[in-house]
């Protein structure tokens, strides 16, 4: 039993609503000593400072020339080859990665249709992070 059914106050169940704290659909009229209140869920991440939990920590097992599937920002996966490492500067933000060109004309054509400005036929340098590789084709 819980402390208001001792105590002789009329207890009334509260609905999903009320109890997370919506104030339009909340009723006015509770047992006295009854407090509402806001559920907050948080994530937890980890400690370390800079570090992601969907980030994976990266071996060095790519190299120049090398055909990768990755994700993008638009939604799909698409192969592009690596032409030079990028590494992030001592005195300045940024990441490390790699500047690669698409190879396909199809995978494009699947970015245009997610919105992605490229041109029809084109095979554009992108720069791919370190974290949006997947995995070595071929």
């Amino acid at each position: 039993m819980s402390l208001l059914e001792l105590s002789g106050q009329p207890v009334r169940p509260y609905s999903y609503r009320e109890h997370t704290g919506n104030a339009r659909l909340a009723v006015k009229n509770q047992p006295i000593g009854v407090k509402r209140h806001r559920q907050v869920h948080r994530v937890v991440t980890p400690a370390a400072a800079g570090s992601s939990p969907a980030a994976p920590a990266i071996d060095m097992k790519y190299k120049v020339g090398d055909v990768v599937l990755v994700e993008s920002f638009a939604g799909p996966k698409v192969r592009v080859r690596l032409k030079e490492r990028i590494l992030k500067p001592k005195d300045f933000w940024g990441a490390d990665g790699w500047d690669a060109q698409i190879i396909y004309k199809k995978d494009v054509d699947i970015l245009r249709k997610n919105g992605v400005p490229y041109k029809k036929g084109a095979k554009p340098l992108v720069f791919v992070f370190d974290w949006q590789m997947i995995k070595r084709k071929r």
